[in-house]
């Protein structure tokens, strides 16, 4: 590890360093010796103790302590200038610059979808979760969550006993199992998976925390469902996120009897999409329903990139043909031939009013 990365390492993980504050130094300054000249030179505001904890040269001796620990837990680490650094938190608010993870860091790269919920959730909110998980990873879309108690344990587990990936974005140090109960759920995403987290070493979680996981959770995730929760719900947070990061946030509906889906019936009748079907979530990913009681499935080879366009609008709705030509900016010859091969191969049917819609 180069000498700057070693001390920022170092700095990130010395008791009662604020970690906003570091953020700021980090990106502030590119190198070591111009960080402590500037402390040195007043520039730079700290605290006694962690001045002394710089300035005293110990770091040196104890950065090796901390490698030591680090290759004894498998842990490996990324900075926010490193090659492997995942590009889909480049440009969220607030950039992590250090993260810790154990597992495969590429999946941050792949097609992934968040699933949350409340630590408290009913056995409906539990079969919906597996249902929805299942069905993602079976489509080849690693499951993303916060390893809580409740639907996000829920969702981790459906995409493991589905031979899937999943991704734990971690409230605390790293190597901190949080809650206890989730040690086997930990250890399983750690060989199979991805548990990442921006917190130093064996820092417990933190309230406070838990709005700094959301964003990261967001940041990795291609869109967001929230499959039960109340209100208030923590949830709600990781919302927020996926709104300002401009990402589709789906929430599965509930009984409006049910304190459990309060939160979740509150997004929908807030303007956030309503997911009765997996599909509905999947269509993002150009994914459709492949079982014979549902109808079709573009994952032919046959289909070409218009027909397979095509299908991702109608799931969402029945269309004209002049709507498709408006929506797709393609000539009408081309969409006729297409919307042609498309009903003799069974995917839709032009009903009486020459809308077009899928064949469920």
């Amino acid at each position: 590890m180069l000498r700057n990365d070693l001390f920022w390492l170092y700095l990130h993980n010395i008791d009662k360093m604020n970690l906003n504050v570091f953020s700021k130094l980090y990106f502030k300054y590119s190198d070591v010796d111009e960080f402590i000249k500037g402390i040195f030179n007043d520039e730079i505001s700290l605290s006694t103790e962690v001045k002394n904890e710089i300035l005293n040269e110990n770091w040196k001796l104890k950065c090796k302590d901390l490698l030591d620990f680090i290759e004894k837990h498998n842990i490996h680490i990324t900075f926010y200038h490193s090659d492997n650094y995942p590009f889909c938190l480049k440009n969220i608010e607030f950039p992590p610059p250090i993260l810790y993870y154990i597992g495969d860091l590429q999946l941050t790269g792949g097609n992934n979808i968040a699933v949350i919920g409340s630590r408290k959730y009913s056995s409906y909110g539990k079969e919906c979760t597996r249902y929805f998980c299942d069905t993602f990873v079976k489509n080849d879309i690693c499951v993303v969550s916060g390893m809580a108690e409740g639907i996000d344990a829920c969702a981790h587990w459906s995409a493991i006993n589905n031979n899937g990936k999943t991704i734990a974005v971690l409230a605390c140090g790293i190597d901190y199992i949080y809650p206890s109960s989730n040690r086997n759920l930990y250890e399983e995403i750690c060989k199979t998976g991805l548990v990442i987290s921006e917190f130093p070493l064996s820092v417990r979680p933190q309230k406070p925390y838990f709005p700094y996981r959301n964003r990261i959770i967001a940041g990795l995730s291609d869109c967001l469902v929230v499959a039960e929760a109340g209100l208030p719900s923590g949830t709600l947070t990781t919302v927020d996120h996926c709104l300002e990061q401009n990402k589709n946030v789906y929430a599965i509906p509930g009984s409006i009897h049910s304190t459990t889906s309060a939160g979740s019936n509150f997004l929908i009748k807030s303007g956030c999409i309503c997911a009765v079907d997996p599909y509905d979530i999947l269509a993002e990913f150009g994914r459709f329903r492949v079982d014979k009681d549902s109808g079709p499935i573009p994952d032919d080879e046959n289909l070409d990139d218009l027909q397979k366009d095509i299908l991702k609008l109608l799931c969402v709705e029945s269309l004209s043909v002049y709507q498709l030509e408006e929506s797709l900016s393609v000539d009408a010859a081309s969409l006729n031939v297409a919307l042609v091969m498309l009903e003799i191969n069974g995917y839709v049917i032009k009903d009486a009013g020459a809308n077009y819609y899928l064949k469920r």
